[in-house]
């Protein structure tokens, strides 16, 4: 086979591996959730601690806290009732209570857990629900 041949066919190769594997992208403003093959969504930390905390027969507020708009929860009210909120990872949550910004809480996982003036028992159920998919 000659040079040229040989050329062509590898340019040829690499035009089709090139081309392989690349889906369009939506164009600017369009509705991701209608958009083709699009698979993300927010996270809402939320979303596994709330059943539990109502099946305990707890009342339940769902809010988001402070500049950051951080997921919370507050459970019964202020000041009886516990506030529980979440951080986007537990190495914040923890970071902040070493570093003296969030004294009075409990790091459970990435959520921070305030228990104000509530009972054991309450705090006991409420620890136990934070707690559900936090490894370790």
């Amino acid at each position: 086979m000659s040079l040229a041949k040989v050329a062509i066919v590898c340019g040829l190769v690499a035009l089709l591996l090139g081309g392989c594997g690349i889906q369009s992208k939506p164009l600017a403003g369009t509705d991701l959730k209608r958009a083709h093959n699009y698979y993300g969504s927010v996270d809402n930390p939320r979303a596994d601690h709330v059943p539990c905390l109502r099946d305990a027969g707890l009342s339940v507020h769902l809010y988001q806290s402070g500049r950051q708009r951080l997921p919370a929860i507050q459970i019964g009210t202020l000041p009886t009732g516990p506030t529980i909120i979440f951080y986007p990872t537990p190495g914040i949550a923890q970071g902040l209570q070493i570093m003296d910004q969030e004294q009075g809480a409990e790091v459970i996982g990435s959520a921070l857990v305030y228990p104000n003036q509530a009972s054991a028992s309450v705090l006991r159920t409420v620890e136990q629900c934070t707690a559900i998919g936090v490894s370790g």
